[in-house]
């Protein structure tokens, strides 16, 4: 009895009891092992806490049988008979439902049909707008070419109606006494001289960009009006010397005539024409007279140009 005491006063039965008790509806061994109530008196002492367990007359508690007609373990159900009201009921709620199975089935189909034609037809629209997208882009070029046609014919038809200057003659003293060149209206319409220019040079080649002195340039005064049909001569003092022309018939360097002559069209708009001539010798020998030979068009193509003119001075674009 001393021995179980000690046991029942140890900290460590006092919590297995605790926990066997919490547990004690999953664990229905510990109510038929231990037939007796714990009574517990808390007593304290320096270092632990004693419980007290008193042995219980009350008998264990009697199990219930199963399986008798009294608690059976299986029910036996018996099915309520029917109406015929309730059977006819039913009936109908399985022939509408049929009938709702059947309409949403054929809906279901439908409404597949429809989203794949909807898509091939989408598809299609999506070829299409490409295709006419590629068409408007053709026919925006087509336009923007038409236009430059267009343009083009315009500026055509301008520069038919424009004054056409081209030179009809030279003439050089050869003993430097002046340079004049004859420039003829072959237009459709009279062009108003306001400046002219005339370079003679001997060299044997010309820079690739035209030089134009000052002293070269001259404005006309009153500008003189050149009607279709009619000429403008410009013409200057001096002239090439006897040695430079001695070396052109040698053909030992080029005698070279440029310059431009600057005019208002009938459009209120100023335009410069530029041309370059060459000397070129006869080729009779030194002994003819030192003015035989022929002018011709020649040097670089920076030279000869139609171009229009800003209110400073300053060529806008060449037309060659």
């Amino acid at each position: 009895m001393a021995q179980l005491q000690v046991i029942v006063q140890s900290p460590i039965f006092v919590y297995a009891v605790l926990i066997i008790a919490a547990n004690s509806f999953t664990v229905p061994v510990f109510a038929s092992t231990f037939h007796s109530a714990a009574e517990f008196a808390a007593t304290k002492s320096d270092n632990f806490t004693y419980l007290r367990v008193a042995p219980s007359e009350s008998a264990p508690p009697a199990t219930k049988q199963l399986g008798t007609p009294e608690s059976p373990l299986v029910v036996k159900v018996t099915p309520e008979l029917k109406s015929e009201a309730e059977q006819a009921r039913e009936e109908n709620e399985r022939t509408a439902k049929g009938e709702f199975d059947r309409w949403l089935t054929m809906s279901s189909v439908a409404t597949s049909i429809f989203t794949a034609v909807l898509g091939f037809f989408t598809i299609m629209l999506a070829f299409e707008t490409k295709r006419l997208r590629l068409l408007a882009d053709k026919q925006s070029e087509d336009t923007r070419e038409s236009l430059a046609l267009t343009k083009r014919s315009a500026d055509a038809a301008l520069a038919l109606e424009r004054p056409i200057l081209v030179i009809e003659r030279i003439s050089i003293s050869p003993l430097g006494g002046g340079a004049s060149i004859e420039i003829g209206n072959h237009g459709r319409t009279p062009a108003t001289i306001t400046h002219d220019c005339l370079v003679t040079k001997l060299d044997h080649e010309l820079p690739s960009k035209p030089r134009y002195p000052l002293n070269t340039q001259q404005k006309v005064l009153n500008s003189r009006i050149v009607d279709p049909g009619k000429s403008y001569e410009v013409a200057r003092n001096g002239g090439p010397l006897q040695d430079d022309w001695e070396l052109a018939l040698a053909n030992q360097s080029i005698l070279w005539a440029y310059g431009f002559v600057e005019y208002i069209d009938f459009l209120k708009e100023r335009r410069r024409t530029g041309f370059c001539l060459a000397f070129c010798p006869l080729p009779n020998g030194p002994m003819l007279k030192r003015s035989d030979g022929d002018w011709v068009l020649e040097g670089p193509s920076t030279y000869t140009y139609e171009i229009a003119v800003t209110d400073q001075g300053i060529p806008e674009r060449l037309e060659m």
